[in-house]
């Protein structure tokens, strides 16, 4: 049987997965097709996906020991505020910039990635 923390390394590979699809499909679609408003709309999809991941996770996240619990529910309500900022300017921008450190270079990992990893080093 899996440990919560199995659980929980589980469902964030999944969410991370599936938040590279519609980048990638984002991508495709602004650069390939030019089509702004589907970019924009894919965005959106993207920011209310990250928007709603601690209420999502909660079960998850309270199977954890106390204090791993505490600092994925703080990584994760940081995600949250990110987002709904986004979501307040209505700033596309922003929006494809979520989860990405000022530092980041193409390749690397998204901060939702770099916990899933920091998760799955917990054993």
């Amino acid at each position: 049987m899996p440990t919560p923390t199995q659980n929980l390394a589980l469902w964030l590979d999944e969410r991370c997965a599936f938040l590279r699809h519609l980048e990638t499909e984002a991508f495709e679609v602004m650069q390939k097709q030019g089509d702004e408003e589907r970019y924009r709309q894919l965005m959106l999809q993207k920011t209310l996906f990250i928007a709603a991941l601690p209420d999502e996770a909660a079960d998850l996240v309270k199977a954890l020991p106390a204090d791993k619990a505490q600092r994925v529910a703080d990584r994760l309500g940081a995600f949250q505020r990110g987002a709904e900022n986004a979501l307040d300017l209505n700033s596309v921008f922003y929006m494809s910039a979520l989860l990405y450190p000022d530092e980041h270079k193409p390749g690397d990992p998204n901060n939702l990635e770099r916990l899933a990893t920091e998760v799955k080093g917990w054993g």
